[in-house]
């Protein structure tokens, strides 16, 4: 009798365990983790959060995490996905999403960069993530012909940040362009020394 009683406290024990673990720390599938080359790849994790979200059943975060050979001050990381698709060259994209920070000592948003040949073209970003209230967000951008472009999370400093409910939708030429912070051009700068 004692046996059966062990083993259902174990297995009761067992069950809080699991449902109580909120993020699955491993980079979800198809997403790509980044860390700047002036920190170690393992200053940032990510992952799948069952718990926190916008919409069932999960969200994905990105986390930094406590380590003293990270340089804070020029830390930052992505969570991203490249996607490359003739069904978006030249037209107009929105990409949107909601996104959530926690204990987050910089910032934290979403944001898209277009590429073509190995080149940056432009990028957009959305508005800054502070506080733990999920904030919709999103950029438009136009995707040149032959072009690439990667979307996700990016964050800077300690903290967390959760992106959920993304949403790419192509709009006419009258939504107008929408965080582009900057783009290559012949009057600005570029390949300098």
């Amino acid at each position: 009798m004692r046996t059966i009683f062990n083993y259902l406290v174990f297995c009761m024990m067992l069950i809080v365990s699991i449902s109580s673990t909120p993020a699955k720390a491993e980079v979800p599938e198809g997403w790509i983790k980044w860390v700047s080359e002036k920190s170690p790849e393992t200053a940032y994790e990510a992952g799948s959060d069952t718990k926190i979200y916008y919409s069932p059943p999960k969200s994905y975060y990105l986390k930094f995490i406590d380590n003293s050979k990270t340089e804070i001050a020029h830390s930052n990381a992505s969570l991203y996905q490249d996607l490359r698709s003739d069904k978006y060259f030249g037209k107009r994209i929105k990409i949107s999403a909601f996104l959530r920070g926690e204990n987050l000592s910089d910032k934290a948003r979403l944001f898209i960069l277009i590429s073509k040949d190995g080149k940056h073209l432009k990028r957009a970003d959305g508005g800054i993530v502070v506080s733990s209230d999920w904030k919709h967000d999103s950029v438009v951008a136009d995707i040149e012909d032959g072009s690439t472009f990667m979307y996700g999370l990016s964050m800077s400093g300690k903290g967390q940040a959760w992106i959920d409910d993304i949403n790419i939708e192509i709009v006419g030429k009258d939504v107008p362009e929408k965080g582009v912070t900057w783009r290559l051009g012949k009057d600005m700068p570029h390949n300098m020394p």
